[in-house]
């Protein structure tokens, strides 16, 4: 009798076993084997991976187990319902689990998360290594005007000094400029909705470091009036500023910035 209770025991001990061994490897391993990685899907290559419904091309991984040997660059096999699609454009978010090891590793995606697209913003119109502090302050205190702005024009004046002869055009001629900036954020000042930046367009040593305006560029300029040159008046009713140095032209995110050390000081 007690022979045959411990052999109905052991029958169902092994059929646990049996039972919970199958169901293991029905699921992929979640805890050993998760991986997060991020980077941009592809359409499989017919060549390399054929039969995966998505391709992630890896730019950075977040989670791996220590087997895998995932780094930037590398293609993963992504299948699953949530890879059918494989539409995204962007950079997604990718977390699952590995199926299998190979030449590329294979994944079964869990989840497939589009990350946000940062706010595209234009360059500066002069890269900076950064001013000082004590610099940047001085430039903000003596500017007449401090604006974000957009240039839409860039134009060569039309309206010149009154008297004396003209200057003879020569290899050393700075080739007066004039950026029309539409205004997007006062830091200081009573600007109009455009604003006039006088500034040499020659590519001349002597006007080297001095800022140069493109069309669509957005910046955040320190502007005076002191120091306007050339043989060139303002048009009536119109203003027409300055921005010399490299500190005087700043990336657009410093507005914020300037407008705190003002209210500061």
């Amino acid at each position: 009798m007690r022979c045959s209770s411990q052999i109905v025991f052991l029958s169902i001990l092994l059929s646990v076993a049996l039972l919970s061994a199958g169901a293991a490897a029905a699921q992929p391993a979640e805890s050993a084997a998760d991986v997060i990685a991020v980077g941009k899907l592809e359409k499989p290559s017919v060549k390399t991976l054929a039969g995966a419904p998505c391709v992630l091309r890896v730019s950075s991984v977040r989670k791996k187990p220590s087997s895998i040997a995932l780094k930037e660059g590398d293609l993963m096999m992504l299948v699953g319902e949530r890879a059918q699609k494989c539409s995204a454009t962007g950079e997604v978010r990718v977390t699952g689990a590995v199926l299998s090891l190979g030449e590329q590793v294979t994944l079964q995606s869990v989840e497939i998360q589009p990350l946000p697209v940062p706010e595209a913003t234009a360059a500066p119109l002069v890269t900076t290594e950064g001013p000082s502090m004590a610099t940047l302050s001085k430039r903000l205190q003596a500017a007449e005007l401090v604006v974000q702005g957009r240039v839409i024009t860039v134009r060569t004046p039309s309206a010149t000094a009154a008297g004396g002869p003209r200057r003879k055009v020569s290899e050393h001629d700075p080739q007066w400029k004039e950026a029309v900036v539409q205004v997007l954020e006062t830091v200081k000042g009573s600007p109009h909705q455009t604003v006039v930046v006088r500034f040499p367009g020659s590519r001349d040593i002597a006007y080297r470091d001095v800022p140069k305006f493109r069309v669509g560029q957005t910046s955040t300029l320190l502007l005076s009036k002191e120091n306007v040159v050339g043989p060139l008046i303002e048009a009536p009713g119109e203003k027409v500023f300055v921005a010399p140095t490299k500190t005087d032209v700043l990336p657009a995110a410093v507005a914020r910035q300037l407008k705190q050390m003002l209210g500061n000081s």
